[in-house]
């Protein structure tokens, strides 16, 4: 499904906090009228606000400076924003060109189609020194797709990922050709940008059900060159499980499939899973460990199809909330499905280390609750939509999220996000606990449409997990200075900060912290600033009234 994306500002401070401070500022009329255009720490360790406002065709700004303390060191209006000073070289500039695929499109007929589109795209991406980013600009061309020279048949596109360094692109798709005896066959598709097409027949899979596909780093150590994960530094990860006809002796025994950006084979094995319908929502990389996380339903049906549709993470950009029709309908299978157990999946260097299965009954047991809470909910976790994953330095694993639901807002359907939970898991995949919380600011509807940003941080001894929520609260307005430049206004969230502290030797949950009070909503943009001392960070919100702005320190040590 799709993704809710975070931006996490990472900022320096040449002078470190000693203990936590707080701080408030009042904003000027300029800055209320406007909305924040960029924060920043200088080079200096001063902290940097500014805030932008356009009245007809003149843009103000109105910067803010804090010392390290916090202390505020000037306040001016002036016709530019305050700019990051370059605390590095120049990086080059990029250039390259690649294929870039979708299916379906925005009309009634298409919003509902799989068949493949393919486009050409030239991308320059310049390195911007003041903002320490790079700005990429596109050139698109749209290709004819076939596999034949007089396109006589399309392809139904699942999976698609482009190489930046030959700019081509490997498809998983399926013929639509009832006059072909694999027409309904998955096979590989290599489209180059000299407009050629290569098929690449996977045997036996064309018959399978894909459960799975993810791009895997081939150097974890190196950090990525491109802005987007593509296949010259990534490996594709496909997941099968067998289907009617598939020829396999057992319908658990599913095949893992990793290619290179040629569709060539780096690696294939079968993986005997606990139980037929086992299917996984999520996968986390640590080095050359992978972790998949998921469930099994108690589907009687002969094959993981029966309960399941295909995995499908190719984009309709039209789609809303999803990757495509077939991603939508998939996730109806996942909330429909009558769940028996988490499962919990670790690879090293792609081969199995083990397999867990935690049943509703063990998860029941494990259920854990802030010492304020008296009692622990039962838990629907088919519904659970994932917001954090991550693997702790002693190898504890930490899946967190929210119960994905349905609610009618004006007589219109929509998703929505309600109880929180963090399932946690030892170094061999046994759960340790369930770690349940109920929201305590996102609490009307309309907040509830908004997914909670989460986040995990150790603290420096390595004894406790800060368990971060950005809980949503619903604003009407500019979401960010370019829809106030652009003049769109929208329904948009700003969060409410909420911490929780998890011992990991004890597998206990604490009560919530407010670091910032109930009063002060962060922008989703700018959630947390970190400083030269990893252990301090810095967070910053603005009232209701948009007259007014808070600061404090927090120190995870």
């Amino acid at each position: 499904m799709k993704k809710l994306l975070i931006l996490f500002l990472i900022a320096s401070l040449s002078i470190p906090f000693t203990e936590a401070q707080q701080v408030t500022q009042a904003l000027s009329k300029t800055s209320q009228k406007g909305s924040l255009y960029n924060a920043f720490v200088g080079e200096n360790g001063d902290l940097s606000l500014s805030y932008g406002y356009k009245k007809k065709k003149e843009e103000s700004f109105v910067n803010y400076i804090f010392d390290a303390s916090l202390k505020l060191l000037k306040e001016d209006e002036t016709s530019s924003p305050r700019e990051c000073a370059a605390k590095e070289i120049d990086k080059p500039t990029l250039k390259y060109e690649y294929i870039s695929t979708t299916v379906g499109g925005c009309g009634s007929f298409d919003i509902l189609s799989m068949n493949l589109n393919v486009s050409k795209y030239t991308v320059t991406e310049t390195w911007n020194n003041k903002r320490q980013y790079y700005e990429s600009s596109y050139i698109r061309e749209k290709i004819s797709v076939g596999t034949d020279k007089d396109n006589k048949y399309k392809l139904k596109g699942y999976v698609g990922y482009f190489n930046a360094e030959t700019g081509s692109n490997l498809v998983l798709a399926k013929e639509i050709n009832k006059d072909k005896d694999d027409g309904v066959q998955y096979k590989l598709y290599k489209f180059s940008l000299d407009g050629s097409v290569t098929d690449i027949s996977i045997g036996e899979l064309g018959t399978y059900t894909l459960v799975y596909s993810a791009l895997t780093k081939i150097n974890p150590a190196v950090e990525d060159k491109y802005t987007e994960k593509n296949l010259a530094e990534y490996h594709a990860l496909f997941l099968f499980a067998p289907f009617k006809n598939s020829g396999a002796a057992d319908a658990k025994d599913f095949v893992l499939l990793v290619t290179d950006g040629d569709g060539n084979t780096i690696f294939k094995s079968t993986i005997k899973m606990p139980m037929i319908a086992t299917t996984f929502m999520e996968m986390q990389q640590d080095g050359k460990d992978l972790y998949f996380f998921g469930l099994t339903s108690d589907g009687k049906g002969p094959n993981y199809r029966y309960e399941f549709m295909d995995f499908s993470n190719i984009s309709n950009p039209c789609y809303p909330d999803f990757y495509n029709y077939r991603d939508n309908q998939r996730e109806n299978d996942v909330l429909k499905c009558k769940t028996t157990n988490l499962v919990l999946m670790k690879l090293s260097n792609y081969k199995l280390d083990y397999i867990t299965l935690t049943s509703a009954d063990i998860l029941q047991s494990k259920k854990a609750v802030p010492p304020s809470e008296k009692k622990a909910p039962k838990g629907d976790f088919s519904r659970f939509n994932i917001e954090a994953f991550d693997v702790l330095p002693n190898g504890d694993i930490m899946v967190s999220g929210q119960k994905k639901v349905i609610i009618t807002i004006d007589q219109v359907s929509r998703f929505a996000y309600e109880d929180i939970t963090c399932f946690h898991f030892d170094n061999k995949g046994n759960l340790r606990a369930e770690y349940c919380v109920e929201p305590s600011l996102a609490i009307k509807k309309t907040d509830k449409i908004f997914q909670m940003m989460q986040k995990f941080v150790m603290s420096e001894d390595q004894s406790k997990v800060h368990w971060i929520l950005y809980e949503p609260e619903t604003k009407t307005g500019y979401a960010s200075y370019k829809n106030l430049v652009d003049g769109v206004s929208t329904i948009y969230a700003a969060f409410q900060l909420e911490i929780f502290k998890i011992d990991i030797a004890t597998a206990k949950v604490s009560n919530s912290e407010l670091p910032l009070g109930k009063e002060l909503l962060l922008n989703g943009s700018y959630p947390i600033i970190e400083t030269m001392d990893k252990n301090t960070v810095i967070f910053f919100g603005q009232n209701r009234k948009n007259d007014e702005i808070g600061l404090t320190t927090y120190s995870f040590k």
